[in-house]
């Protein structure tokens, strides 16, 4: 999944970084009829399938060079990791900026506090703290883990 979401980031980069055709080439006129416009858009997609091969195989580098690096130790920030090392994982830090920066709403916080009124209603003003703590948390994570127990 990982290698497929770095993939793509490169893919877009890719695309959003081609030039389109030149202007001295828009202005001889060829189209795909002729055998120059034939020619020259099949140059075009071998051009395109080699730069992809290219950006592929440098994602899957960028990747295994990753991935063989020693773990963090617990103590240091990610966010700072990833800074100093954009330049060396450009889609990686991509992808780490995407995942690893906090939601910017409350709504979460704000759920969780309704489904905890919920939980720790007058009945039930005597169920301890860490009881109520797993209740919360069944409550909100069964439904990633078997969602065709909530299908509606």
């Amino acid at each position: 999944m990982l290698r497929e979401q770095l993939h793509s980031v490169a893919e877009r980069d890719r695309r959003d970084t081609d030039t389109p055709r030149s202007p001295a080439r828009r202005a001889t006129g060829t189209d795909n009829n002729s055998f120059l416009g034939m020619f020259e858009a099949i140059l075009e997609e071998n051009t395109d399938a080699a730069t992809e091969h290219q950006e592929n195989s440098r994602v899957d580098a960028n990747l295994q060079s990753y991935l063989s690096e020693a773990t963090l130790p617990m103590n240091r920030c990610p966010l700072e990791y990833w800074r100093s090392n954009q330049s060396r994982y450009e889609c990686l830090a991509q992808l780490a900026r995407k995942y690893l920066s906090a939601p910017c709403t409350s709504v979460d916080s704000e759920r969780l506090f309704s489904a905890a009124g919920h939980v720790m209603t007058q009945q039930r003003n005597r169920l301890a703290c860490d009881k109520a703590e797993m209740l919360l948390f069944v409550k909100k994570n069964l439904p990633l883990i078997k969602p065709e127990f909530f299908k509606k």
